[in-house]
């Protein structure tokens, strides 16, 4: 078991031994085991940025990415320590893109928005409590969430969609499936 879900483990069974009304241990493990790997990886990725002179963007794009995340969805790792690191790696790189606006991130945009068109919502039946039938809604505003990067025009912005974009196609699917069962096992 890796250190995520050791220690999320180990909360769930102090919680469950002080609180008999608390959820079951299997719920409080995966709950806190989500709990910690984001609070790891948001805290390292804004470590990181204050070295990197990228706080203001690190807080932005973080916030942008799990927005949209949120509402798009995307493909999820088994491994919380995977997931973590991967997650920190965007972060990173989308705290340190350059700040220019030019034509390549209008273009990034536009891809980012076609691909979501087709794609939004992906993989969120089992991970989300928002009913099947707000689905349309999501893609709704998830496309209404990246055309207003046409108008705030932030490569931190671009940088959150098109990582995004990418995370719900299936070729992303494609590789990590390879990814997991090959390399992970």
């Amino acid at each position: 078991m890796n250190p995520i879900d050791s220690a999320a483990s180990y909360l769930a069974k102090v919680i469950r031994k002080h609180n008999e009304h608390a959820g079951s241990e299997i719920a409080l493990k995966y709950a806190l085991s989500l709990t910690i790997n984001t609070s790891l990886a948001i805290t390292v990725s804004l470590l990181i940025s204050l070295i990197t002179n990228r706080f203001d963007e690190a807080i932005i794009g973080i916030g942008i990415f799990l927005l949209i995340r949120y509402v798009s969805g995307g493909v999820h790792l088994s491994s919380s320590v995977a997931c973590c690191i991967t997650s920190i790696l965007i972060f990173i790189t989308i705290a340190n893109v350059p700040t220019e606006y030019t034509s390549i991130s209008m273009y990034l945009n536009i891809i980012s928005f076609i691909i979501l068109f087709f794609t939004a919502p992906n993989n969120i039946k089992d991970v989300s409590r928002i009913p099947q039938k707000f689905y349309p809604l999501l893609k709704i505003v998830t496309l209404l969430i990246i055309s207003s990067n046409f108008f705030i025009k932030s490569t931190v912005f671009t940088a959150a969609f098109i990582l995004q974009a990418v995370l719900t196609t299936k070729y992303t699917y494609k590789i990590i499936d390879y990814f997991e069962r090959r390399v992970m096992n």
